[in-house]
C-alpha cells in the first residue's frame, strides 16, 4: 500500500514538473527568445553612432539656456527621422499607443511577458530610425551628446519630464528596453522659463513627433 502511495506521489510530482516546464517554455522562454533574436539588431546602434561626424563632448551652458539655433537643429533632426521612416512611422506610433494603453489600463503596469509581446517587432523600426537620426545629426552638425541635452530641455519644457527610453542602455542590456517601459518616470525636472518660451512656439510640431523621442531618438 505504501509503495503504491509513494508511486502515485512520484507520478503526480512528475506531471506537475512537466506542466510547469511546459508553461515556462511557452510563456517565458519562447517569447524571451523571440525578443532576444530581435535584440541582436540593436548592436547596429554602436556602429551607427561611430558614423556621427561630430564626436565632441558637449558641455551644457552654465545658465542652462537653450538657444533658438539649437532648437531649430533639433527639429531638423526630428524631421529627417520622420521622413526617413516614411509609412513605417505609423507602425511606430501604433506600438507607442499599445505600450501606453497597457501601462495606463486600470492604472497598472504590464507584466514582463506582456511587455515582451508589446516590444516584439519594434526594434527593427528603432534601428531604421537610428540610421535616419545619424544622417540628421550629420546634416545639422550636432553631436549625440548635445542632441540628447537639447531633447531633454525640449521634452521637459512640454511637461514630459524623464520621458522615453535610453537607446544606448538598451544596447548594453537586453532587458533594459522592457524594464524601462515598466518603470514610472521620475518627477519633472526644473525648467527655465527661457527654454519654455522657445519650445512653446514650436509645440505643435514637436508633439506631432514625440513618439520618436519615446523610443530614445
Amino acid at each position: 500500500m505504501g509503495k503504491k502511495i509513494a508511486l502515485g506521489c512520484s507520478i503526480t510530482a512528475i506531471i506537475i514538473i512537466a506542466v510547469i516546464g511546459s508553461l515556462l517554455y511557452f510563456y517565458i522562454y519562447v517569447p524571451a527568445k523571440d525578443y532576444m533574436d530581435e535584440f541582436v539588431q540593436l548592436e547596429e546602434v554602436k556602429s551607427l553612432n561611430e558614423q556621427i561626424d561630430n564626436r565632441t563632448q558637449y558641455s551644457p551652458p552654465v545658465d542652462g539656456k537653450m538657444t533658438s539655433e539649437q532648437l531649430e537643429k533639433y527639429l531638423q533632426v526630428q524631421r529627417i527621422i520622420h521622413e526617413g521612416l516614411g509609412a513605417t512611422f505609423h507602425d511606430l506610433e501604433k506600438k507607442y499607443e499599445n505600450i501606453q494603453a497597457a501601462t495606463d489600463d486600470r492604472g497598472r503596469q504590464p507584466g514582463f511577458r506582456e511587455a515582451l509581446d508589446l516590444w516584439t517587432d519594434v526594434i527593427g523600426i528603432i534601428v531604421e530610425a537610428k540610421r535616419a537620426q545619424v544622417a540628421g545629426l550629420n546634416r545639422a552638425g550636432l553631436s549625440l551628446n548635445e542632441y540628447h541635452w537639447i531633447r531633454k530641455q525640449v521634452l521637459g519644457a512640454l511637461g514630459y519630464g524623464a520621458f522615453g527610453l535610453d537607446l544606448e542602455e538598451m544596447v548594453g542590456d537586453p532587458t533594459a528596453i522592457v524594464m524601462q517601459s515598466l518603470e514610472s518616470a521620475p518627477p519633472d525636472m526644473e525648467i527655465l522659463e527661457h527654454n519654455r518660451k522657445l519650445v512653446e512656439a514650436q509645440k505643435a510640431e514637436i508633439e506631432k513627433w514625440v513618439v520618436i523621442s519615446y523610443f530614445g531618438l
